[in-house]
């Protein structure tokens, strides 16, 4: 949101200011945060990680990585990957995985059951959805400055589920592709009221010139 300029950045540091007020005022979940720490030495496989819940997210996620890297060009098939992570987990942290596991990280999963091919196609959408909704806000922003609210709240919406699917694998899949396809629908929107935008002033314009 500073990066889009929707809020200033002495806002931001309220905001951090306030994030570590609520630290010191709960902290137990500063020590929930600081368990993350243990990740190191859980990949480095130094001692064992105390945290079973992050021990086994993260052997979740690497057994998705080293599935991939054995299924480069397809992966494994559409939701195959939770067939496979007992037999991964297993290489890397015995007896934690039991039973079919999903990756719990969206681009690892992807990348897992559907390969580059479809790890290529799946970033494409949001690439593309993302590019369209940012150069039109650019484009209306003077000509139709109620509509750049509206691509503002697609753009980070979209950016938001990105950032929350890396501890989480595709979940509520059709409100993702609902609230893409109302991303694509506002960007054309978007470009249909600049473009009449444009032919009006080139009308006056003409006009004027006559």
């Amino acid at each position: 949101m500073t990066f889009m300029r929707i809020i200033k950045p002495y806002q931001l540091l309220a905001i951090l200011l306030g994030a570590a007020l609520l630290l010191a005022l709960l902290p137990q979940y500063g020590t929930r945060l600081a368990s993350l720490q243990s990740l190191s030495s859980f990949l480095s496989q130094e001692e064992n990680v105390d945290d079973g819940i992050l021990e086994s997210r993260s052997t979740e996620m690497l057994a998705a990585l080293m599935v991939f890297a054995d299924h480069p060009v397809i992966g494994v098939g559409p939701g195959m990957f939770k067939f496979y992570s007992e037999e991964y987990g297993n290489r890397i942290n015995p007896g934690v995985l039991e039973g079919t596991r999903e990756a719990h990280s969206l681009f690892p999963d992807v990348a897992a059951n559907h390969g580059i091919l479809g790890l290529v196609a799946f970033t494409g959408i949001f690439a593309a959805t993302l590019f369209e909704l940012l150069r039109m806000r650019q484009r209306v922003a003077h000509s139709k400055p109620e509509m750049v609210s509206m691509l503002n709240g697609f753009a980070l919406a979209i950016v938001t589920y990105l950032a929350t699917g890396l501890f989480l694998h595709l979940s509520y899949a059709r409100f993702l592709w609902l609230m893409l396809a109302l991303a694509g629908a506002a960007g054309m929107i978007a470009r249909n009221v600049e473009e009449k935008h444009s032919d009006v002033i080139a009308i006056q314009s003409e006009g004027g010139a006559q």
